[in-house]
């Protein structure tokens, strides 16, 4: 239940943050499904024992992580008609890690997309990852996401 608020707000917020006419509204595209790949996060996956392709690229769901760039993402986005995107991390997320280090690397992902936002501030929004079950650990990181990075 607290995603589904989490995720109401962001649009609200996502929404208020545009003063637009009533015809520009109508071309408005938001992408709500974009993973980012920073070299860290790649990194984590292949240190963890991710499966590679024979070009070397990890494979996270049998596909092959994206060599990301957030200018690549500008363009893209841009390329394909979107006025705004909202960033998320692809499965598996951090729940192949436990404990601190699904915590560090969450924390570390947030900060990543917090930089892209404020680089981008109209065009990018993202959602938090948390470094779930650790419930505290998650709190925690609500907290920080909200009030500190705006995410």
């Amino acid at each position: 239940m607290a995603t589904i608020s989490f995720k109401y707000r962001l649009f609200a917020w996502l929404f208020s943050l545009v003063n637009i006419t009533a015809s520009y509204a109508q071309n408005f595209r938001v992408d709500v499904h974009t993973h980012v790949f920073p070299a860290f996060y790649k990194q984590a996956l292949l240190d963890a024992g991710f499966p590679t392709n024979k070009a070397g690229n990890v494979l996270t769901d049998g596909f092959p992580a994206p060599n990301f760039t957030v200018e690549g993402l500008i363009y893209e986005r841009v390329n394909r008609g979107y006025n705004y995107s909202v960033l998320s991390v692809s499965s598996p997320g951090v729940q192949f890690l436990k404990g601190q280090a699904a915590k560090d690397l969450a924390h570390r992902l947030n900060d990543e997309m917090a930089s892209y936002i404020t680089t981008y501030p109209k065009q990018l929004g993202a959602f938090g990852l948390l470094p779930l079950p650790d419930i505290q650990a998650s709190l925690d990181e609500i907290k920080v996401a909200l009030h500190l990075r705006n995410i």
